[in-house]
């Protein structure tokens, strides 16, 4: 079944495949489907002492699990293809041998969906916990120390707790190989998933120990052993050390192992399917027809209209100068097409315009956190403002980006359809509502950025400067390609659109 689904949908397996390729928090993806095929054949026995029998209920999930996907491929929501793909399997070993042998393979099938690469909304949260717990724990200590969200700051120098540091990379590690432990030597799912819950809080644990133990190294040594212990301890040898105790717990409480039925089983199961081959050749052959017909329809729908990657000539009392550089604190990727643009005036800051290409690499429009090159500039802070000048506030994220010589302030949101939204889950919701009602827009993500000095300035507001270049972005979209619009876009002599995407955080101090 693995095979079937993988093959038809090779597309959506090579996007999570890129994932795991890019990204050392998902890289475990790779084995994660390999094992959940072992532990099927680990599960013959079981599978060949239940009844195979076919279940046309199996339909509906299979049906509900493929249209799921296809929305999401029309909404460029990667992670729920990825979701919705390993979710048609169960639905159809459901439809073609039914709800035994569905239970015997329950956890292989369970398991397969920690190859999907999904937590990173986990980071943020994930990142004040630890910031808060570490500077909680210094104070209790007697260590001066000063906060500014994520920053950190003792006498003897600065920490960050940047994305590689909010411990999510090995607690989505730590919970994979704890599933895979818990299955293989607990029985029960109660059982399982307080394992599961001890491994996580453990991890959780651990990692704000090593931010804790970290910063009062360098406290202790005057920084000059802070960046040995932090390369030491945050590496492979934590997350070595945090398997071997959670291993070790878990083999104080575990259960026998089940006996094996005797004779090969496999063989039994094999005859039984093959002698009433007719009675499965009928679900197996509407299952593919499902699969396949929900692979093919992409090719037949109508293209998404997008937001036209355009600006204005004048926004936030400045004009346009024309094209910059991508900027040096965004890592460069063709996954997105954009277009980034100098402002000048009185407060003069940067335009980023960007969309998810449609084609073969293009990504989906993620929080622009996602995308800060870490080695070009550490992430201080992050949080959402409201523009409140306007009838309806404008919610917009704010970044406070710091390259060691000066701090550029990056406030961002997402307009569907010209509407402002913050977050780019909602934005993804709002997606699918005018797709739903026939007006569906593609997402754009419009950035602006500007030195923080600027807005010591008199009578400079990060506020109203936001509020109006969203209004000019709202007006320019409504009137580009009118005969007289302020507004440019690409093809109409003004700048050609680039490509970016992101990167891993790390600690940096």
């Amino acid at each position: 079944m693995y095979v079937t689904v993988l093959t038809v949908y090779w597309p959506t397996l090579r996007s999570m495949a890129a994932v795991w390729a890019r990204s050392d928090t998902y890289s475990h993806g790779v084995l994660v489907l390999p094992i959940a095929l072992w532990l099927i054949v680990r599960a013959r026995h079981a599978i060949a002492a239940a009844t195979p029998r076919p279940c046309w209920w199996g339909l509906a999930p299979l049906v509900a699990s493929v249209l799921t996907w296809l929305v999401a491929w029309f909404l460029q929501a990667d992670v729920v293809t990825h979701a919705a793909m390993i979710a048609m399997v169960p639905a159809v070993v459901l439809l073609v041998f039914g709800s035994q042998v569905l239970r015997a393979t329950a956890f292989p099938l369970v398991i397969a969906f920690l190859a999907v690469p999904a937590g990173e909304f986990l980071v943020p949260p994930m990142m004040d916990l630890t910031a808060h717990s570490t500077v909680a724990m210094l104070m209790a200590s007697g260590v001066p120390v000063f906060q500014d969200r994520w920053l950190i700051s003792i006498p003897a120098g600065d920490f960050l707790i940047a994305n590689a540091c909010s411990g999510v990379r090995y607690l989505i590690g730590t919970v994979t190989a704890g599933a895979l432990f818990a299955g293989l030597f607990f029985r029960g799912w109660p059982k399982r998933l307080v394992f599961l819950g001890f491994a996580a809080v453990f991890t959780v644990a651990a990692n704000i120990l090593r931010a804790y133990v970290t910063v009062v190294a360098g406290h202790l040594t005057d920084m000059r052993l802070a960046a040995a212990v932090d390369h030491v301890i945050y590496g492979w040898v934590l997350f070595a050390t945090l398997i071997a105790i959670v291993f070790g717990v878990g083999l104080r409480f575990a259960d026998d192992p089940r006996p094996g039925a005797a004779g090969d089983a496999s063989a039994c199961f094999r005859t039984t399917v093959a002698t009433a081959m007719p009675r499965f050749a009928v679900p197996a052959l509407a299952a593919l027809a499902v699969l396949i017909g929900g692979a093919a329809l992409p090719g037949f729908l109508p293209e998404a209209a997008g937001v036209a990657l355009a600006a204005p000539e004048h926004a936030g009392g400045a004009r346009l100068a024309g094209a910059v550089a991508a900027p040096p604190w965004l890592r460069e990727d063709p996954g997105w097409e954009a277009l980034h643009l100098h402002y000048q005036g009185p407060v003069s800051f940067d335009l980023h315009v960007f969309r998810g290409r449609r084609d073969a690499g293009g990504r989906d429009l993620i929080a622009l956190r996602e995308e800060v090159d870490p080695q070009q500039v550490v992430l201080v802070a992050e949080d959402t403002i409201e523009a409140g000048s306007r009838q309806q506030p404008l919610r917009a994220r704010r970044m406070r980006l710091d390259d060691g010589r000066q701090e550029t302030v990056v406030v961002y949101w997402f307009l569907v359809g010209g509407d402002p939204i913050a977050n780019p889950v909602t934005a993804k919701l709002v997606e699918g509502w005018t797709m739903l009602t026939g007006g569906h827009k593609r997402p754009a993500l419009v950035a602006l950025a500007l030195d923080s000095n600027q807005l010591e300035q008199p009578g400079a507001s990060l506020n109203t400067l936001v509020d109006e270049v969203s209004a000019s972005m709202q007006h320019c979209l409504q009137v580009t390609g009118l005969a007289g619009s302020d507004c440019r876009a690409p093809g109409t002599g003004s700048v050609p659109p680039t490509s970016v995407s992101g990167v891993e955080g790390s600690m940096h101090r």
